[in-house]
Protein backbone atom coordinates (compact mmCIF):
# COMPACT_ATOMS: atom_id res chain seq x y z
CA UNK A 1 0.00 0.00 0.00
CA UNK A 2 1.52 3.29 -1.11
CA UNK A 3 0.19 5.88 1.35
CA UNK A 4 2.07 8.81 -0.18
CA UNK A 5 -0.22 8.98 -3.21
CA UNK A 6 -3.12 9.68 -0.81
CA UNK A 7 -1.22 12.48 0.95
CA UNK A 8 -2.38 15.17 -1.45
CA UNK A 9 -2.54 18.86 -0.44
CA UNK A 10 -6.30 18.51 0.19
CA UNK A 11 -5.90 15.40 2.38
CA UNK A 12 -7.41 15.26 5.85
CA UNK A 13 -5.15 13.25 8.18
CA UNK A 14 -6.79 12.01 11.36
CA UNK A 15 -4.72 10.61 14.21
CA UNK A 16 -6.19 8.47 16.99
CA UNK A 17 -7.27 10.35 20.10
CA UNK A 18 -4.65 9.68 22.77
CA UNK A 19 -7.28 9.97 25.50
CA UNK A 20 -9.64 7.47 23.89
CA UNK A 21 -6.83 5.02 23.14
CA UNK A 22 -5.62 5.35 26.74
CA UNK A 23 -9.15 4.57 27.99
CA UNK A 24 -9.27 1.54 25.69
CA UNK A 25 -5.94 0.35 27.13
CA UNK A 26 -7.00 0.91 30.74
CA UNK A 27 -10.32 -0.87 30.17
CA UNK A 28 -8.53 -3.79 28.54
CA UNK A 29 -6.05 -3.97 31.43
CA UNK A 30 -8.96 -4.06 33.89
CA UNK A 31 -10.51 -7.02 32.07
CA UNK A 32 -7.15 -8.83 32.00
CA UNK A 33 -6.95 -8.29 35.78
CA UNK A 34 -10.51 -9.62 36.11
CA UNK A 35 -9.38 -12.68 34.15
CA UNK A 36 -6.55 -13.28 36.63
CA UNK A 37 -9.04 -12.94 39.47
CA UNK A 38 -11.38 -15.50 37.86
CA UNK A 39 -8.46 -17.86 37.31
CA UNK A 40 -7.54 -17.70 40.99
CA UNK A 41 -11.12 -18.45 42.05
CA UNK A 42 -10.80 -21.76 40.25
CA UNK A 43 -13.38 -23.92 38.54
CA UNK A 44 -13.25 -24.91 34.92
CA UNK A 45 -15.85 -22.33 33.75
CA UNK A 46 -14.04 -19.49 35.48
CA UNK A 47 -10.73 -20.59 34.04
CA UNK A 48 -12.14 -20.81 30.49
CA UNK A 49 -13.54 -17.29 30.86
CA UNK A 50 -10.23 -16.14 32.36
CA UNK A 51 -8.22 -17.48 29.40
CA UNK A 52 -10.66 -15.94 26.88
CA UNK A 53 -10.64 -12.59 28.70
CA UNK A 54 -6.86 -12.61 29.07
CA UNK A 55 -6.32 -13.47 25.42
CA UNK A 56 -8.79 -11.04 23.87
CA UNK A 57 -8.32 -8.11 26.23
CA UNK A 58 -4.57 -8.72 26.37
CA UNK A 59 -4.49 -8.19 22.58
CA UNK A 60 -6.64 -5.06 23.01
CA UNK A 61 -4.19 -3.77 25.63
CA UNK A 62 -1.18 -4.30 23.36
CA UNK A 63 -3.03 -2.72 20.42
CA UNK A 64 -3.71 0.37 22.56
CA UNK A 65 -0.10 0.44 23.76
CA UNK A 66 1.14 0.19 20.16
CA UNK A 67 -1.17 3.03 19.06
CA UNK A 68 0.03 5.23 21.95
CA UNK A 69 3.73 4.66 21.32
CA UNK A 70 3.88 4.58 17.51
CA UNK A 71 1.67 7.44 16.33
CA UNK A 72 0.44 6.86 12.81
CA UNK A 73 -2.55 8.37 11.03
CA UNK A 74 -5.70 6.35 11.67
CA UNK A 75 -7.33 7.73 8.51
CA UNK A 76 -6.21 9.67 5.48
CA UNK A 77 -9.08 11.09 3.44
CA UNK A 78 -8.16 12.81 0.18
CA UNK A 79 -9.51 13.44 -3.30
CA UNK A 80 -7.80 10.17 -4.34
CA UNK A 81 -9.51 7.98 -1.77
CA UNK A 82 -9.27 6.78 1.80
CA UNK A 83 -6.55 4.98 3.76
CA UNK A 84 -7.81 3.22 6.87
CA UNK A 85 -5.22 2.29 9.48
CA UNK A 86 -7.56 2.50 12.47
CA UNK A 87 -8.03 -1.19 13.20
CA UNK A 88 -5.71 -3.79 14.68
CA UNK A 89 -5.58 -5.60 11.33
CA UNK A 90 -3.41 -2.99 9.64
CA UNK A 91 -4.08 -0.57 6.84
CA UNK A 92 -5.71 -0.67 3.42
CA UNK A 93 -6.63 1.86 0.77
CA UNK A 94 -9.84 2.48 -1.18
CA UNK A 95 -10.07 4.67 -4.25
CA UNK A 96 -13.25 6.70 -4.65
CA UNK A 97 -14.03 5.08 -8.02
CA UNK A 98 -14.44 1.78 -6.11
CA UNK A 99 -17.11 3.21 -3.78
CA UNK A 100 -20.82 2.64 -4.33
CA UNK A 101 -22.12 4.33 -1.16
CA UNK A 102 -21.12 5.60 2.27
CA UNK A 103 -23.47 5.42 5.27
CA UNK A 104 -23.75 4.84 9.02
CA UNK A 105 -24.52 1.25 10.02
CA UNK A 106 -25.41 -0.18 13.41
CA UNK A 107 -24.46 -3.54 14.86
CA UNK A 108 -26.04 -4.76 18.08
CA UNK A 109 -23.28 -5.78 20.48
CA UNK A 110 -25.44 -6.78 23.42
CA UNK A 111 -29.02 -6.64 24.62
CA UNK A 112 -28.55 -3.04 25.77
CA UNK A 113 -25.96 -1.56 23.43
CA UNK A 114 -24.95 -1.26 19.81
CA UNK A 115 -21.92 -0.10 17.85
CA UNK A 116 -22.09 2.42 15.00
CA UNK A 117 -19.75 2.42 12.01
CA UNK A 118 -18.93 4.38 8.91
CA UNK A 119 -19.75 1.74 6.31
CA UNK A 120 -18.56 1.75 2.72
CA UNK A 121 -20.35 -0.36 0.14
CA UNK A 122 -18.14 -1.12 -2.86
CA UNK A 123 -19.03 -1.48 -6.54
CA UNK A 124 -16.91 -4.63 -6.94
CA UNK A 125 -16.29 -5.98 -3.42
CA UNK A 126 -14.65 -9.21 -4.61
CA UNK A 127 -11.86 -7.25 -6.35
CA UNK A 128 -11.21 -5.32 -3.15
CA UNK A 129 -11.34 -8.47 -0.98
CA UNK A 130 -8.87 -10.23 -3.28
CA UNK A 131 -6.30 -7.51 -2.43
CA UNK A 132 -6.61 -8.25 1.31
CA UNK A 133 -5.03 -11.00 3.38
CA UNK A 134 -7.19 -14.11 3.65
CA UNK A 135 -7.92 -13.44 7.33
CA UNK A 136 -8.98 -9.81 6.73
CA UNK A 137 -11.02 -10.86 3.67
CA UNK A 138 -12.94 -13.41 5.78
CA UNK A 139 -13.68 -10.77 8.43
CA UNK A 140 -14.79 -8.28 5.78
CA UNK A 141 -17.09 -10.89 4.20
CA UNK A 142 -18.64 -11.39 7.64
CA UNK A 143 -19.16 -7.60 7.80
CA UNK A 144 -21.19 -7.80 4.59
CA UNK A 145 -23.61 -10.26 6.18
CA UNK A 146 -23.82 -8.20 9.40
CA UNK A 147 -24.17 -4.62 8.11
CA UNK A 148 -24.19 -4.84 4.30
CA UNK A 149 -20.69 -3.52 3.58
CA UNK A 150 -17.18 -5.01 3.68
CA UNK A 151 -15.56 -1.81 4.96
CA UNK A 152 -16.64 -0.60 8.41
CA UNK A 153 -14.72 2.03 10.34
CA UNK A 154 -15.35 2.72 14.01
CA UNK A 155 -14.85 6.24 15.32
CA UNK A 156 -14.35 5.03 18.90
CA UNK A 157 -10.65 5.94 18.99
CA UNK A 158 -10.90 8.97 16.69
CA UNK A 159 -11.05 12.57 17.92
CA UNK A 160 -14.16 13.34 15.83
CA UNK A 161 -17.78 12.24 15.93
CA UNK A 162 -18.95 9.53 13.55
CA UNK A 163 -21.39 11.92 11.84
CA UNK A 164 -18.54 14.38 11.10
CA UNK A 165 -16.43 11.55 9.70
CA UNK A 166 -19.24 10.33 7.44
CA UNK A 167 -19.89 13.86 6.16
CA UNK A 168 -16.17 14.35 5.47
CA UNK A 169 -15.90 11.06 3.57
CA UNK A 170 -19.10 11.70 1.61
CA UNK A 171 -17.88 15.19 0.66
CA UNK A 172 -14.46 13.96 -0.57
CA UNK A 173 -16.06 11.03 -2.34
CA UNK A 174 -18.62 13.22 -4.16
CA UNK A 175 -15.96 15.80 -5.12
CA UNK A 176 -14.00 12.97 -6.74
CA UNK A 177 -17.10 11.99 -8.72
CA UNK A 178 -17.97 8.73 -6.94
CA UNK A 179 -20.94 7.67 -4.84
Amino acid sequence: MNVTEFLTPDAVVIYPSRGRVLLLGLGAAAFVALGFFLWRIGGIRNQIVAVAAGGFFGMCFFFALYKLIWRQPALIISSSGLVDNSSALGGYAIRWNEVESVYISTMRTSLFSSQHFLSIRLKRPEEFLNRQSSFRARLMKANVSLVGAPVNISANTLPIKLEELVAMVQQKCSVAGAS
